[in-house]
C-alpha cells in the first residue's frame, strides 16, 4: 500500500529562506563570502517550479532558487535541494540512479 506524501518539507523551505545567509556560511563559506548581502536577494520559487515542471523533474518542494549578487556586482543564481526524510530508507548510495 502507498503512503500518502505528506508536506512536511514546507517548514524547512521556510527556514531556509529565513537563515539563508547562515546556511550558506555554514555549508558553502566561499559562496557566502562573495555574496554582497546589503543587497536584498530574491527568492524564485515560481520560476523554479515552471523549470522543473518543463524538465518533468517530478516535485521537490525543498528545492529553493535564490537570486543574489556577488560583491564584484554580478548577479548569481543559487539553487539548493535538501531533502528530508521522515522514515528509515535504504543509503543513498545503494538507491537506484544515485
Amino acid at each position: 500500500m502507498k503512503r500518502k506524501q505528506t508536506d512536511q518539507d514546507s517548514p524547512w523551505k521556510e527556514v531556509l529562506e529565513r537563515y539563508f545567509e547562515q546556511f550558506l556560511g555554514s555549508f558553502f563559506p566561499a559562496a557566502r563570502a562573495a555574496v554582497d548581502w546589503a543587497k536584498d536577494r530574491v527568492f524564485l520559487d515560481k520560476e523554479l517550479r515552471k523549470v522543473a515542471r518543463d524538465a518533468a523533474l517530478g516535485r521537490r518542494l525543498v528545492d529553493k532558487l535564490a537570486r543574489v549578487h556577488t560583491l564584484e556586482g554580478a548577479e548569481a543564481w543559487v539553487l539548493v535541494h535538501i531533502e528530508v526524510r521522515g522514515e528509515v530508507e535504504a543509503p543513498l548510495s545503494s538507491r537506484g540512479g544515485h
